[in-house]
């Protein structure tokens, strides 16, 4: 009965949520169930794809409706996306599951057989969404085609274009217009670290540990990877240097955006003023990351 359950409570947020049909699902950031990516050669549990080939076992009708033809990537990336559960309460009149994420999380390695009792969910769970990777919190300013808003703002009065910083002529770096091909958020409000990253200036950027950010070797860093002293790379160009990095804890929902192009020297917005890469930057490692063509922004001297 509980599959059976399973299986309707997917095909009930499908229907919701017409946009989680692949190949154009909308994963959300889980920090209330993170999960780290698979590579080749490592261990499956606590990773993205421990939890699929644990679906794939225990409950395969659902799998293949969260996954057709078994594709379990983002569309434009190379990061898998992955169920995950909690306790529905609403269907909201934005039509988005409103759900409490309880404390039970599904396993990340897969059972010999349907029948096991590792695939037994709790009677109180169902499936509530795909996950996916971090963001900034809701009142990070962003620079739009028009004025400065909160991500949150943005998304509420339905923006849909971000300027984008790219390298002029003369080495100044000056906005570009591009669309947002979508916003993500936390699936969930939950308690959570964030990253505080105070400038010489008195700006304050607000971000989880992963949202990567421009530094002044014109190298992306992750926020958890970031020093005092470090330099960040301004909206005009200039480099304003970071005088303090605290780590505290959040409670409440993060959001972030990818911007309408599968150019990563172009995938970057303004966050508080400093360049920061979208999404797409937070699908790839740092060393992916800085391997790509990032250095357009670099001027003629790099």
């Amino acid at each position: 009965m509980r599959l059976l359950t399973k299986a309707f409570a997917l095909t009930l947020l499908l229907a919701a949520q017409p946009a989680l049909a692949l190949p154009r699902f909308n994963p959300e950031r889980c920090a209330f169930d993170s999960l780290a990516q698979w590579n080749e050669g490592e261990p499956l549990t606590g990773t993205a794809r421990g939890r699929n080939e644990w679906l794939k076992v225990c409950n395969i009708g659902a799998y293949k409706t969260a996954f057709p033809k078994g594709n379990e990537f983002e569309p434009n990336s190379s990061r898998r996306a992955y169920i995950t559960y909690g306790k529905i309460t609403a269907i909201d009149e934005n039509h988005e599951i409103v759900f409490d994420p309880g404390s039970w999380r599904a396993p990340t390695i897969a059972p010999e057989s349907p029948g096991s009792a590792d695939c037994n969910v709790p009677d109180d769970y169902d499936i509530v969404g795909y996950c996916t990777s971090g963001c900034v919190t809701p009142d990070q300013s962003i620079e739009t085609s028009l004025s400065q808003q909160p991500i949150l703002d943005m998304i509420r009065g339905h923006v849909n274009q971000v300027a984008v910083p790219v390298r002029a002529s003369d080495d100044s770096l000056r906005s570009e217009v591009h669309g947002i091909r979508r916003f993500t958020k936390d699936l969930a409000a939950t308690p959570q670290k964030i990253v505080v990253v105070t400038m010489v200036t008195g700006a304050r950027l607000k971000l989880s540990q992963n949202h990567p950010l421009l530094t002044s070797d014109f190298r992306m860093k992750n926020a958890d990877q970031l020093k005092v002293g470090d330099r960040l790379v301004s909206g005009s160009g200039s480099y304003d240097k970071i005088v303090s990095i605290e780590e505290q804890p959040y409670f409440g929902k993060l959001y972030n955006l990818s911007v309408e192009t599968n150019d990563l020297s172009k995938s970057l917005y303004l966050v508080q003023g400093y360049v920061s890469g979208d999404k797409k930057f937070q699908d790839l490692s740092v060393s992916e990351l800085n391997r790509k063509h990032i250095r357009s922004l670099a001027g003629k001297g790099l």
